[in-house]
């Protein structure tokens, strides 16, 4: 999967994890035909960083992924449909603040890069 063109569910998926960490942006939704390969990178890097500072994130991405997945590069790509779900049913609910803002906010500008 790595190296094709994401599909629109997963382009779908990334819009519904982005909107849980930054929360509603549109413009997100409006450079949906932007998200690329790049945007999930950078996405897993602000996964991973989130994961590192938030246990309610390690926890989710632990039993949605698998530990043995996590740990190789480019697992967001393979866990997309997943995670999307889970987010999409608020089955993740963050409960450090902190960490989503200082993580996030550190990073966005590049997620944003990826997109234009």
């Amino acid at each position: 999967m790595i190296g094709t063109k994401l599909t629109d569910e997963e382009k779908e998926s990334v819009i519904d994890i982005m909107e849980t960490i930054y929360g509603f942006d549109s413009s997100f939704r409006n450079q949906k035909s932007q998200i690329n390969q790049q945007t999930v990178d950078a996405l897993e890097e602000t996964l991973s960083a989130l994961e590192k500072c938030n246990s309610d994130m390690k926890d989710l991405v632990t039993k949605l992924v698998g530990a043995a997945a996590k740990g190789s590069e480019g697992w967001l790509r393979w866990s997309l449909k997943t995670i999307g779900k889970a987010l999409k049913n608020e089955k993740l609910k963050f409960n450090g603040l902190a960490c989503r803002n200082i993580v996030g906010a550190s990073r966005k500008s590049f997620i944003y890069s990826t997109l234009w």
